[in-house]
Formats: structure tokens, C-alpha cells, sequence
């Protein structure tokens, strides 16, 4: 059995819980084949095999031509070393976006001189603050929760943001609407939608074939949370942006209203609450 705090720990360097138990175990064998890695791990093969391709990018493991394939760590000091560093490009990638996001909302500003410039904060995703803010967020939320987010992120995050924050937008009567945009595509965004318990809050989801936008999330049409993208595709989503700035606000919300109200756009779930049962339409 691998040890979890080892695993966890290596999280914070930016693995998915995958990858740190994929690496650690070949750390801890110096060298393993697939299916030794598969049997320490419980992760199915075919998963370490698509993950190997990024280690191999990341300089983190090497393999073998031959069959059985057989993989070999690069000593654990230089691969943390290699993980940091990329981590410092992140933190250097994020401070010249947050100063381009801000310098067009201040070019916007001119154009709208009654528009305040509104505060802009980044808040690390697994920190303290960005929790702490949430809380607040969702417990003063009282009127609309819009998010305009791509397919794979609505897969992976609609189940948690159900049990999380649509329960208690519930109680407040707050109504939400999700644009997922997809490459027409809607397969696995179904079964997702599909396979989860709703609690009796209004609730909205469409699909758009539009797979190029920004991610972000208007709640009460007074604050927006942007997370912030890179391509390094295996640290996930580091960072939040969050602001409420009126510029900010008004810009997502125009390209919200008129992506929702595009004829193209598909109505994947729909659910009114009322004082008794729910009104559920789902997708075939």
C-alpha cells in the first residue's frame, strides 16, 4: 500500500492524485513495469498509459522500448526540482495574465467612466482564503448563480458543486443557469447530469457547440470568479480570479445573455422549484 500523506503531499507539487501514486511507486521500486504500477496503484492500465507520455514531458520518468514496457524514475530530488520550477512559471504566467486582464478592464473603463475599477484578487485553489471566500459567497448569494464553463470542467465539477453550493442556493431561492460548451458532443455531460441527485433549486443547463471561451461564474450579477488557465494541462486549475469590478461584471454577463439566448444553444436539464414536487425535464 502506498502512504497517502506521501501522495497528498505530492499534490501540492501539482499531480493529480493519479499521478502521484503512479510516480511514487515507481520511486519507491526504481524500476516497475505497467502492470506492477497497476497492482501497487489499483489504477487501471490503460490510465497509466496515458499518463506516462506526460511524465516522460515533465522529466519526471523514462521507459523502455521493449516488451514489457518498463519504467524507471529519475532520482526524486531532481524530479521535485523539475516540479517547482514549473510551478515558479505558473505563479510568472499568472501575474502577466492578471496584469493583461487588468489593463482591458481599464481600456473598457474609458470607454465607461462611471464604471468603478473594482477589486481583483487571486486566490490559490486549495487555499484557505479561496475556501473562506466561497463560504462567504454562497451564503449571501440571493438572486442568480450563472456559469459559462467547458465540458471536461462541468463533468468534473457539477457533482460537487450540486452537494456544495446548489443546496444552499436552495434555501435562498437563488436560480442558476450553466452554459457548458462542448464540441457537440454531449455524451459524457449527460451521464453526469444524469447520474446526479438535484436538490429542488432552480436550475438551467444548456450546451453550446463553443468550446474556446473563458471560464467563469457571475453570482447576483455583482462578482465574477475566473479560473485561471494554462496549458500545462496536468496542474489542473490553480488559481481563481476573483473581482467586482462593474466592467468585469458587465462583460460576462453580455456574452452570458447572448450565448443563452443563441438559437443554436441546446437545453440539456431543466428544473423549477415550487412548493412540492420539482418540474424536471432531462435529456433522452
Amino acid at each position: 500500500m502506498l502512504d497517502g500523506e506521501l501522495v497528498n503531499r505530492l499534490c501540492k507539487f501539482g499531480l493529480t492524485g493519479k499521478q502521484a501514486k503512479i510516480y511514487l511507486s515507481v520511486v519507491i521500486s526504481g524500476t516497475s513495469s505497467v502492470a506492477d504500477i497497476s497492482k501497487k496503484t489499483g489504477i487501471h492500465k490503460q490510465d497509466i498509459y496515458k499518463i506516462l507520455p506526460k511524465f516522460e514531458k515533465m522529466g519526471l520518468l523514462t521507459r523502455t522500448i521493449a516488451k514489457p514496457v518498463k519504467v524507471e524514475s529519475i532520482p526524486i530530488k531532481k524530479a521535485l526540482g523539475t516540479l517547482i520550477k514549473k510551478q515558479q512559471e505558473i505563479v510568472e504566467s499568472q501575474e502577466k495574465n492578471a496584469e493583461e486582464i487588468v489593463e482591458a478592464v481599464k481600456k473598457r473603463q474609458t470607454l465607461s467612466p462611471q464604471a468603478e475599477e473594482g477589486r481583483f484578487t487571486i486566490l490559490p485553489i486549495d487555499s484557505n482564503a479561496l475556501k473562506n471566500r466561497v463560504d462567504l459567497v454562497l451564503e449571501n448569494a440571493r438572486k442568480a448563480y450563472d456559469a459559462f464553463i467547458r465540458e471536461k470542467l462541468a463533468v468534473a465539477a457539477i457533482p460537487g458543486l450540486v452537494d456544495y453550493a446548489f443546496r444552499k442556493f436552495a434555501i435562498h431561492g437563488v436560480k442558476v443557469r450553466m452554459l457548458i460548451g462542448t464540441n457537440n458532443k454531449d455524451y459524457n455531460l449527460i451521464d453526469a447530469i444524469s447520474k446526479t441527485k438535484w436538490p429542488a433549486v432552480n436550475v438551467t443547463i444548456k450546451a453550446v457547440n463553443e468550446t474556446a471561451h473563458l471560464n467563469y461564474a457571475i453570482i447576483d450579477d455583482k462578482e465574477v470568479w475566473i479560473p485561471l488557465e494554462f496549458p500545462l494541462e496536468y496542474l489542473g486549475w490553480p488559481t481563481e480570479l476573483v473581482t467586482d469590478s462593474k466592467s468585469v461584471v458587465k462583460i460576462c454577463k453580455e456574452n452570458f445573455e447572448r450565448t443563452w439566448k443563441d438559437p443554436e444553444t441546446r437545453t440539456l436539464f431543466q428544473q423549477e422549484r415550487n412548493k412540492n414536487l420539482p418540474k424536471r425535464k432531462r435529456p433522452k
